[in-house]
Parts: structure tokens; C-alpha cells; sequence
């Protein structure tokens, strides 16, 4: 479901009988948080590589070597929107983007 479809989903289930609105979490689909947990994966080797190399460069030693990466594994955190219904259309823009954290541990040996 898109941002666009928010509006008529929330106005529609805001009609229902019995149903009481009181927020809204955003999930993004299996493929999105794959996508994004292998995104950052590679930024987080990348970006700790390099200081792994200032690292070795700055105790004069010149070889780095990376031994171990474990993954915790990828958690989501919703995070909760109240929903106003009344007069005023729902906006899409107001509801919150899915969130994801990527805990890396990374051994490396300097040489």
C-alpha cells in the first residue's frame, strides 16, 4: 500500500461501526526491509573498514584483516502516529516512515 492510499483506508475504517482509531504504525513489505537491512550492511563494512585502515595507518601497521562479523539481526521499531479523524482530510505525508536498526559486531586484526 502506498502513502496515497492512507486517506480513503483511514477515512473508510474511521466509518466502520464499533472501530476506534488511535494510531497507525508504518510496516514496510519483506523485500523493503531486506533491501534496506543489505543496504545497511554494506555502508556499515564499508564505513568501518576505513576507519579499521585510519586505525592500522595510525599505529604504523598496514595490513587489516577481518575476522569476524556478527549480525544481530534486523529489529523494527514502530513508531506510533496518533490518527485525528474529524474535519480535516487524514494526510498522507503525516504518517510515519518505516524504521529499521542493523546491529553489526566486527573483529578485525591490525597487523
Amino acid at each position: 500500500m502506498s502513502r496515497d492510499d492512507y486517506d480513503p483506508l483511514v477515512q473508510a475504517a474511521g466509518r466502520l461501526s464499533g472501530v476506534r482509531l488511535q494510531g497507525m504504525t508504518s510496516l514496510a513489505s519483506s523485500d523493503s526491509r531486506a533491501s534496506l537491512a543489505d543496504q545497511l550492511s554494506k555502508q556499515a563494512l564499508e564505513m568501518w573498514r576505513r576507519r579499521a585502515k585510519a586505525t592500522a595507518r595510525a599505529l604504523g601497521l598496514r595490513k587489516v584483516e577481518l575476522l569476524l562479523i556478527d549480525q544481530r539481526g534486523s529489529t523494527h521499531r514502530p513508531m506510533p502516529m496518533v490518527a485525528r479523524m474529524g474535519e480535516a482530510s487524514f494526510r498522507p505525508g503525516e504518517a510515519p516512515k518505516p524504521s529499521q536498526n542493523l546491529t553489526l559486531k566486527l573483529n578485525y586484526c591490525l597487523r
